[in-house]
Order: C-alpha cells, then structure tokens, then sequence
C-alpha cells in the first residue's frame, strides 16, 4: 500500500481544522526525534537543518514567514520604511524585549547581528547582504541602514538573520538569544533540553512547558518510538513507512497549498574532470530519470530540473529543460565531449540513515548508466560532506538538497551561487553569470527584474553546475495529540505556537 503526497495532504488539512477549532493548552514537554545532532549552535554559520531546527527555539530573526501564505511579517522588528530611491531602510525595534539572561535587547544587538551576518564565514546570508554598506544604531529602537543598491531581497534576507547579545562568542555551551524557549543541557548525540521562556515578548506564547530533541539516528526506531508514544513528533517520516504511520492514528504533515520543501540536486565541479566539460553535466541531467526517484519516494517529489516553477511569471520556458528524460541525447552528448565508451566519476552521498539519500543515490547511479555513466557512490555523514564539498573543494559531485526561501530570486541564488558557486568552481567558468545575479537584486522595475531571472535561467540552465533533480518533499509526522504544527517549506520545525491536546 502507498500513501502519496495526496493522502499527507487530506491528514494534514485536517489536523490544521480541528486544531483551530480548539482552544489551545498550555503545559506539557513536546518531545521531537530526529536522525542526526547538531553540529553548531551558531546561527550565523551552520552547515545544515539540523543545526538550525536545534537552535531555532532559542533565536528570533529580525523578520520571520507567515507558515500559511509566507508573506514576510514582523518579529524582532516590528516595522520598517524604505526611502523613495531604495537606498535607506528604517527599521523600528520591538521594545521590551529581553534576552535569556535577563538583559534588554536594544538597536546595538541588531547592528551586532547584522554584523555577524556579513561575515564571510556567515555563507547562508553574506552573499545577500553585499548591498550593504553600513549599519548603524540612530537610537535603542531605531536601526538604519544605507544601501549601495536597492534590493529586492533584503526583507527575506533578515528573516534569515537572528540576534544574540553584542560581543557573543560562545554559542555551544550557553546560547543567549530572545526566542520562546532556552536551552537547558545538550547532551551530544543524545538529547537537547529546552524549557519555556516565561518572559517572550510574544504574549501568550509559547504554550509548551519545554521541548526535547532527541538525536535517533536510525529512521526505523524513530517510526516506532512515536508510535509507541516514546516521541511525540518526529521531523522527518521515511517514505518506506508513511502507511504504517497512517494505520497507527499518526498525522503527516507537508507545508500548505503543497508547496516543495526545496530539491534534490546533484552539484558538480566545473572545475575537474569529467565535469568540466559542459555537455558531460548535461548528459548526466538528461540521463537520470526523474520519474524513477518520484516513484521510489512514493510519490513525494516532483519532476522539476529548474528551480523556478512552471507557475511563476518569472519561468523561463525557452531555458534548457531536463524534464524529460533523454538517454540517448545523453549519450551523443557524452560522444561530443570525447567519452564515447562512457565514463566514471564518484559521487558523494549523505549518510544519515533516510532512505531518500540511498534511494536517490540508487536511482542516479542506476539510471546514468543507461547512458554510459558509471557512478560510484560515496557515502559520508553530512559533515564530512560539507568538508569535501563546500571545504576541500575536493570532489566531483555530490548528491543532496537545496533548501531555499520561497521566493523566485533565491531560488536561483540557493541553487546556482553562495557556497555553491564557488564550491563548483561556477564563479571561475562564468563570472558573468553573477555579476548578473547580483545586479537582479537591484532592479526597481518588475519588468526588468523577470527578465533578469529568466535570463539567468537560460544561463544556468545550459551551463548546469548543479543539477535539480526535483522538488522534495519531507514530511514530519506527529501524534493526535500534537496541535497547531505547521510544516515548514525550509524544513524548519517551528514549535512556538505547538501545544499539546492530553
């Protein structure tokens, strides 16, 4: 029996109706299982969502997502004013708030944030704030901030950014932040403890007494323990095991409207062989079958290979398009590039016990070969991955996900620039490509700006430093009991707002 996306969705709606139709409680330790630890608490440079679902209790961001129509809304600043030209955002402080230890946060804290979020190192917002050329404290409330550019993405990007206390150096062993919930122990590759922040500036909230993530790397003991009751909410259900879930009173749960929580991608390095070639990437697009790894994830991905959806204004349908799959004009490519007979390279995979990186894997390595490819998978926990991909430089693909934020323009910036441009060696065989990109983000007219992006499309689509395989979606799954959650298209698992129906 396959329980598709369709099914997860019918659970899902409903759970978000009876939900809303109580009144919620307040009280109860929500206990939440996961494959793998942290390896950072720092929320201006981590490596994946583990790291941010473990440190998302404890920090605000200065803006944050409405989870049902992900128009950005207020959180840490409560409004802001944009000046004609673009040039200069004001932004106005929530008052009253107070840090986990007791101290007021002020204007100085936000400048401090933005500061750490520029940072080279800070991968995930750096890039996207090179518009930025100061940032100042006018007064404890109010924060200014002077462009050399407008841009179109700096609302998103501060969703991205959270606030410590100035001059914090130390986020492992006692984390500071305003978020509705403070850590209270991390026991490494165990559990991390987290207790109510009675005094959150969000009245109200949250309504738990506390949370505990619990580290189980093998995803078939975490399907077990929460139906066991052991665990209240897991954040990732395997896909071999939905339908048990179901038949055990479980619900499942995918973000609204059936939105996808990102792609699978294969990133390659344009800078070694075979894959510094052009055709070779193309061949290796045209010649994994999409269909396959949809079938293999019971429904719960999509066929896309650009990461603009078919649905958006901004779609670029003369852009190269893998969706179909195409293993001979793969192999004619391969001819072209000087392998005839076919070719080797190995792959990078992430090891965290889900079956959707051992099917992916299976699938690419099996599908590929249909056109000449002999793929060696590689497995490696997802640190070392980060190190040989994003580190080393030290690889020649690399199999994952790309998770980035709802909007068009960072759909194209998250999965052809940041850390993989670079990593890719993307920026060396194509400057032009984000000097573009950059320049996008300050166009004013919205005419214009869905040119650029559909302009950087047909680039990146035929030049292909990583290849979208399709749109993923990982849906958590929880108990009866568990009201109020919504999933996340980033996969953030967001508990402010969870309580608990005993």
């Amino acid at each position: 029996m396959f329980i598709g996306r369709s099914m997860g969705l019918i659970f899902l709606v409903a759970s978000l109706l009876f939900a809303f139709a109580q009144e919620p409680q307040y009280g109860g330790v929500l206990r939440v299982g996961t494959n793998s630890d942290p390896a950072t608490l720092n929320p201006y440079v981590f490596g994946n969502e583990f790291d941010r679902n473990a440190f998302r209790p404890i920090y605000d961001s200065l803006l944050d997502y409405n989870l049902t129509t992900y128009e950005v809304v207020p959180a840490l600043i409560e409004s802001f004013d944009i000046s004609a030209d673009g040039l200069q955002w004001t932004l106005n402080v929530r008052q009253n708030v107070t840090f986990h230890d007791g101290s007021a946060m002020t204007s100085a804290d936000v400048v401090w944030a933005f500061e750490q979020a520029m940072r080279p190192e800070a991968t995930r917002t750096a890039p996207l704030l090179s518009f930025v050329e100061s940032v100042t404290a006018v007064d404890d409330h109010t924060v200014q901030i002077d462009l050399s550019q407008a841009d179109q993405l700096l609302a998103h990007t501060m969703i991205d950014i959270r606030v410590t206390p100035v001059g914090t150096a130390e986020f492992n062993e006692n984390p500071i932040g305003t978020g509705p919930f403070k850590l209270i122990s991390w026991e490494p590759n165990r559990q991390l403890t987290y207790e109510r922040n009675a005094a959150y500036w969000a009245e109200g909230l949250p309504y738990l007494d506390g949370i505990e993530i619990r580290t189980v790397p093998d995803s078939s003991v975490l399907v077990i323990q929460l139906i066991n009751g052991e665990l209240d909410l897991i954040t990732q259900a395997p896909f071999g095991q939905i339908a048990q879930l179901v038949n055990a009173g479980m619900v499942t749960a995918v973000p609204p409207d059936g939105r996808s929580m990102g792609f699978y991608d294969i990133i390659l390095n344009t800078q070694r062989e075979p894959f510094n070639d052009a055709r070779v990437r193309q061949a290796l697009s045209y010649a994994v079958s999409r269909e396959s790894l949809v079938r293999s994830l019971f429904g719960y991905a999509t066929v896309q290979s650009n990461p603009i959806p078919r649905s958006s204004a901004a779609f670029a349908d003369d852009a190269v398009s893998y969706d179909q799959r195409d293993v001979e004009r793969a192999k004619a490519l391969l001819a072209e590039a000087g392998y005839p007979d076919g070719v080797e390279f190995e792959m990078f995979v992430h090891r965290t016990g889900a079956l959707e990186w051992d099917v992916g894997a299976q699938v690419i390595q099996q599908s590929a070969a249909d056109a000449g490819f002999t793929v060696k998978i590689r497995a490696v926990d997802i640190g070392t991955w980060v190190d040989f991909v994003f580190g080393q430089k030290n690889f020649q693909a690399g199999f994952s996900a790309k998770v980035p934020k709802p909007v068009e323009y960072d759909l194209i910036a998250h999965m052809w620039a940041k850390t993989v441009g670079d990593a890719s060696g993307y920026q060396q065989e194509n400057p032009d490509f984000y000097e573009l990109l950059t320049q996008a983000r300050s166009v004013a007219d919205q005419e214009a700006y869905t040119a650029d992006l559909k302009e950087l499309q047909r680039i990146a689509m035929q030049g292909l430093p990583d290849i979208v395989l399709n749109g993923r979606i990982v849906p958590a799954a929880h108990a009866q009991h568990v009201k109020g959650f919504i999933h996340h298209v980033q996969s953030s698992t967001i508990l402010t707002r969870v309580w608990l129906d005993r």
